[in-house]
């Protein structure tokens, strides 16, 4: 049997993620394609749409993770998934695998976290990322935000008013 990239990889990383729980054609896709808006189509020139290798979805169909798994060029590679996948698609998680190994990425990570990929020994079920995605969520609420009236919520000279909706609409995107 000639060994390709779905045998040697693909195969192997759809086994383990069903043995986890994830659906075949339901929460995991394998090589589904995703068209480009106008907006990111002229950011990602010559791009009209995008096509991972596997993609895992939550219960309402929203990207969690997506794989990429062609690592000839690990650099190119790893640079697709951060610069290409992340940005069209915002997934919480970039999963990076060969033969030989398995690397991870959560967007979420900040500061010294940030960086790199991290060699990780399997991948995680839906309801450990769903835990992670509602731990962050948590903390974005917690966190207080300072919005300078100076360029949003304040006085509005020409009419005389306090611009509060802009202040509410600050505070709802905080809780998204």
């Amino acid at each position: 049997m000639k060994i390709n990239e779905a045998t040697s990889t693909d195969l192997k990383v759809i086994k383990e993620l069903e043995k986890l729980g994830w659906k075949a054609g339901d929460t995991l896709l394998y090589q589904p394609e995703y068209q480009l808006s106008p907006e990111q189509q002229k950011e990602f020139k010559g791009k009209k749409s995008v096509k991972p290798d596997i993609v895992l979805t939550d219960l309402n169909g929203d990207i969690v993770a997506v794989f990429e798994n062609k690592l000839e060029d690990e650099k190119k590679g790893l640079v697709k998934l951060r610069a290409l996948y992340s940005q069209a698609l915002k997934p919480r998680f970039l999963y990076a695998c060969s033969p030989e190994r398995v690397l991870f990425y959560d967007t979420a990570w900040r500061g010294l976290d940030a960086g790199e990929f991290r060699r990780v020994d399997g991948f995680m079920p839906l309801e450990e990322m769903k835990l992670k995605i509602e731990q962050k969520r948590k903390i974005n609420l917690s966190q207080e935000i300072e919005i300078d009236t100076s360029i949003a919520g304040g006085m509005d000279k020409i009419v005389g008013k306090e611009r509060y909706y802009q202040r509410e609409s600050i505070g709802m995107l905080k809780r998204e």
